[in-house]
């Protein structure tokens, strides 16, 4: 069982499998054997002579290949027959990498294809033992002439009924790119190059596998670990590939799942959006739509950018790993739908493919990409997988009333080994502990967006260097003396404690502004009809009355730079400047009345939003005699409607009832009148520590 270790051995097998050296002798301590290498099983294709075999129909073979070993541990298989057993053997040959090769002998009968099984060490370096394979399994063919297909995992997972495959069109094996693995010329290391040489990628790293544990009682770092492989030839450098059309590049689809580099060269799980002849757009998965990108369809296009890949050709499978007590990444959820901010989460429990769907209840606003069955918008989901899992946000504890953490933490278990599953998971408290989706973009992989920091307790300093001839720059000194003026205050980056709540530069004394901005950024339904763009299409810029929409560009920039999660102090210097064009009352380091700045700012930005372009005359008039107060206020209303109608209006406008009375000849006059905001008297309350608004409002009445 797992992996067998000498005594003395090391925890790592760099001096590769037992086929590396020479044998192990009896009484040897410190040589380490592997028990559980990787195994290739192969399907030879050649493309001018026979047809290619479907998508599974080699599994029926290939399982019995991968279970028929004797009791003394010796390989006994025959790949196709029981008759070849004596061609089996004559070609088991060890090489130098580590790999023993069991080619498969021509069926008697006239063949689909040829197969076989070839057994690699970990340790050994991949592309010495996929190069090793082509060349064993068809060694009547130059290297120019063979090239390898893999068996696409997500195919694998599609036949045993866990999802859809990762492309619409396809037989389940896509290319290998072998030529990738090479190493590329010129120096390599710290001084130039890569600085990872690929020929150096051992078979367990290339492929992705977790390491083999010295103890073999690690239930996730082991086990036999079976790769298919379909290897085409042809007979000539000239002739064409018969399986040309099922290459990834000539088959993609909108829809079709891939992995797709970024401009910073990493790689992504992405979706196909749109299709050319020549290109292809991908979202990336997990990223706003903001960060979608255009890429080559093929390779020698001259593009900076590579192609898209199989899926989980260059990402790893880390959903399928997923068990208790990891770390993930989950959205905030009061993050907008294209800014989102993500925080570090805690798996407590995992959940089984075959779990009926739990209803998901305080996660976060996601994109929509294509329909359901019912013609409704929905969230993308890789591969279509129902897995969900339960995490705790310990960020998102301030989101949820009477959320306390679990302490001690409950016994960690994967959903797949319990009996009573809901007896061992705890309840869900969102959006602090929530079940989401693990193939949904509400989740993604540690360290995805937040990388990990050092905890560091020393002093923080600031060191400068400047050049020699450089003059000394004084920084936040005012000139003359004269407090507030000549301060150079910008914006400084970094991860607020919350969705928001960012800080805001005092530019001057500009205090009055930054108050009521951070009054007006947290009306929720006002920032939310900013930050989601649908502003743009009610900017009145022909209003007299208003700036052309010029503040409320301004503001809508302003919101955006407080809810985009990269800043942690803000200097509103453009919002300033804009207000101060139209009010030059406020174009100065001067203290002004928050008051006065808030009904300025907020008529500003209901006239650049004003939805009636064309004001009709309406006058004002008092209520006539005897009419209700209901019917009055509605009348009222309705007149004010026909010349204001934005969203400031729906959100920060009502009126209140006026009744005068004259004290000479008693005539009574009443009017409804629009306000946007009240001035409310303190009421002070003894024996508490803050002033009830309840109280303020009665008083005000």
């Amino acid at each position: 069982e797992g992996s067998t270790w000498g005594k003395n051995s090391a925890a790592d097998a760099s001096g590769g499998g037992i086929a590396d050296g020479a044998p192990a002798e009896e009484g040897d301590v410190g040589y380490v054997v592997e028990v559980f290498p990787v195994e290739f099983r192969y399907v030879v294709a050649d493309g001018a002579r026979c047809s290619m075999p479907p998508a599974g129909a080699d599994d029926a073979a290939n399982d019995g290949v991968a279970n028929d070993t004797n009791d003394d541990g010796t390989d006994d298989k025959n790949v196709n027959n029981a008759d070849d057993t004596s061609a089996d053997t004559a070609n088991r040959t060890p090489n130098d990498n580590g790999t023993t090769h069991a080619a498969a002998a021509a069926d008697r009968r006239p063949p689909r294809a040829r197969r076989g099984v070839a057994l690699a060490s970990r340790a050994s370096p991949a592309i010495r033992v996929l190069r090793d394979l082509e060349r064993a399994a068809a060694p009547d063919r130059a290297s120019a002439c063979a090239r390898l297909w893999r068996r696409s995992p997500s195919d694998r997972a599609r036949r045993i009924g866990t999802g859809r495959p990762a492309t619409a069109s396809g037989d389940g094996y896509d290319l290998l790119d072998v030529d990738a693995l090479a190493p590329p010329p010129g120096p390599t290391g710290a001084e130039g190059g890569s600085k990872r040489d690929p020929a150096s990628l051992t078979v367990e790293e290339w492929l992705g596998l977790e390491k083999l544990s010295p103890g073999g009682d690690d239930s996730r770092s082991g086990g036999p670990a079976a790769v298919e492989l379909l290897i085409e030839t042809r007979a000539g450098p000239s002739s064409g590939w018969a399986r040309e059309p099922l290459e990834l590049g000539n088959r993609l689809r909108v829809g079709d799942f891939v992995d797709a580099q970024d401009s910073a060269r990493k790689w992504y799980e992405a979706v196909v959006r749109e299709v050319t002849p020549e290109t292809v757009k991908v979202h990336y998965f997990g990223w706003g739509s903001r960060w979608d990108a255009e890429l080559p369809r093929r390779k020698g296009t001259g593009s900076k950018m590579n192609p898209p890949e199989p899926l989980w050709t260059r990402t790893s499978r880390w959903r399928e790993r997923i068990a208790p007590g990891d770390e993930v990444e989950v959205r905030e959820s009061t993050s907008m739908v294209q800014r989102p901010k993500w925080h570090r989460a805690t798996v407590l429990a995992a959940g089984r493919e075959t779990d009926s769907r739990r209803e998901l209840e305080g996660g976060a606003e996601l994109e929509t990409h294509g329909e359901d069955g019912r013609g409704r918008r929905k969230p993308v989901m890789l591969l279509e997988r129902g897995r969900q899992v339960l995490v705790e946000v310990p960020q998102e504890i301030h989101n949820c009333s009477g959320a306390t953490p679990l302490t001690p933490p409950p016994a960690l278990t994967t959903a797949s080994t319990l009996d009573s599953v809901e007896a061992n998971i705890p309840p869900a408290q969102p959006p602090f502990r929530r079940w989401v989706d693990l193939y949904g973009e509400e989740i993604c992989r540690v360290n995805t967006h937040k990388t990990a920091k050092k905890h560091n307790n020393s002093p923080a300093t600031l060191n400068y260097t400047m050049e020699s001839k450089r003059q000394p720059v004084e920084v936040m000194k005012p000139y003359n003396n004269i407090h507030g003026s000549g301060f150079v205050r910008e914006s400084l980056r970094g991860i607020p404690p919350a969705a928001g709540t960012v800080g805001l530069h005092n530019l001057g004394n500009t205090c009055y502004m930054n108050s009521i901005l951070q009054c007006i950024n947290h009306i929720k339904p006002i920032t939310r009809y900013f930050l989601k763009g649908e502003y743009v299409k009610e900017v009145n810029k022909n209003n007299p009355l208003g700036s052309g929409g010029r503040i409320v560009t301004a503001y809508a920039s302003f919101l955006s730079d407080v809810w985009t999660g990269e800043y942690s102090i803000l200097a509103p210097r453009l919002l300033k400047q804009t207000v101060s064009c139209f009010a030059p009352q406020f174009n100065n380091n001067y203290q002004h009345d928050s008051q006065e700045f808030c009904q300025y700012l907020m008529d500003g930005l209901h006239e650049d939003l004003n939805r009636v372009r064309d004001k009709p005359y309406v006058e004002h008039a008092e209520v006539p005699h005897g009419m209700d107060d209901a019917t009055a206020a509605m009348e009222s209303w309705r007149r004010h409607l026909l010349r204001h109608d934005s969203i400031f209006v729906d959100h920060t406008q009502g009126m209140h009832r006026s009744h005068l009375t004259c004290p000479s000849c008693g005539k009574e006059s009443i009017k409804f009148d629009v306000y946007s905001s009240i001035s409310l008297p303190l009421v002070p309350a003894k024996n508490r520590p803050s002033i009830p608004l309840k109280d303020c409002l009665d008083q005000f009445a």
